[in-house]
C-alpha cells in the first residue's frame, strides 16, 4: 500500500457538514485497491505532510478515480487546515515544512 494523499472524515452536526479527522488515502500497488486509514497520534507529521504535498500533483486518472468513489482529496486550498491538524494552530515546526507552506501560499 502506498500513501497517495489525504482526505478527512465528513462530520455532520447541527450546523451542517464539517471536516473531521485527517485520513490517509492508500493505493495498493498490486491490485489497485484504495483504502482510507486513520492517522495515528504517533505517526510522523512531516512525512504525512509530504504525502499531502505529493498529492497536489496527483495524476488526473487517479484523482478522477477517487472522486468517482466519493473520496474528497484535500488540495492546495486546504493547506492551512492540514498544517493546523498535523502541527497545531501555529506553523509547522521544521524549516522544511515552513518552506513548503510558503511555496503553496
Amino acid at each position: 500500500m502506498e500513501p497517495v494523499g489525504l482526505t478527512c472524515k465528513q462530520v455532520m452536526n447541527k450546523y451542517g457538514s464539517q471536516y473531521g479527522e485527517l485520513m490517509l488515502i492508500h493505493l495498493c500497488l498490486d491490485c489497485g485497491k484504495v483504502s482510507i486509514n486513520r492517522i495515528a497520534r504517533d505517526d510522523d507529521a512531516e512525512l504525512i505532510f509530504g504525502y499531502f504535498q505529493n498529492s497536489l500533483e496527483m495524476q488526473p486518472e487517479l484523482s478522477d478515480r477517487l472522486k468517482a468513489q466519493e473520496i474528497f482529496i484535500l488540495g492546495k486550498a486546504e493547506t492551512e487546515f492540514v498544517i493546523e491538524r498535523l502541527f497545531g494552530l501555529g506553523l509547522a515546526p521544521s524549516q522544511c515544512i515552513d518552506r513548503a507552506y510558503r511555496d503553496y501560499w
